[in-house]
């Protein structure tokens, strides 16, 4: 038996622009809730008046006016450690959505050029996990007509079938013809085989 095997994330920045974005509208979002945030401090603090003493000078004046450097530091403090910690963590949970995505590109592609593999595989907290169910299954269609195609093209070359000499190579010719566009790995092949075995 197989032992599963723990696919470890190597690279979290996988799509720039999607995730790029994601973070970007993430971290624009903390900025304006620590923006919205301070000026209704400021509202409601602007009909009070506040004492301060800095530098042996007394100051008297309203709440927002004499605090307005200490809550700009304040809220520009908060902007940058609250957006790099949501930037953080936006770009994990938007890896379990580019990652997905990178995979299945690489998968349409390989299958775009013909290279059948019935091998795929995300983690099992990505998201897409549907997605992956149905592309396995236009896999697995297409793995199986390649492969009764093939085993047709087998029994006409070895004559098992009738009809006269020139239509059988006419058709046989045609039939390998397209078939050299596919390749099929022999784990899919296998996998193929033991699941009409189970069907049986």
């Amino acid at each position: 038996m197989k032992e599963k095997k723990n696919y470890v994330r190597k690279k979290y920045f996988i799509n720039k622009r999607l995730q790029g974005r994601y973070m970007f509208s993430f971290y624009m979002l903390v900025a304006i809730v620590v923006v919205v945030f301070s000026a209704v401090i400021a509202y409601y603090t602007s009909q009070t008046m506040i004492i301060t003493y800095e530098n042996y000078d007394l100051q008297l004046g309203s709440t927002p006016f004499m605090l307005f450097r200490k809550i700009l530091a304040a809220a520009c403090l908060l902007i940058i450690l609250l957006g790099v910690l949501v930037a953080r963590i936006a770009m994990y949970q938007t890896h379990r959505i580019a990652g997905p995505l990178y995979k299945f590109e690489q998968v349409l592609d390989r299958m775009s050029q013909g290279h059948l593999d019935d091998e795929v595989r995300i983690r099992e907290n990505d998201d897409a996990q549907e997605i992956l169910v149905k592309i396995k299954a236009v896999n697995r269609f297409l793995i199986d007509k390649v492969t009764a195609l093939n085993q047709e093209v087998g029994r006409m070359e070895a004559g098992d079938v009738g009809g006269s000499a020139p239509e059988v190579a006419s058709a046989l010719a045609e039939m390998k013809e397209i078939l050299a566009g596919f390749k099929i790995s022999e784990e899919a092949n296998t996998v193929g085989q033991a699941q009409k075995s189970d069907q049986v």
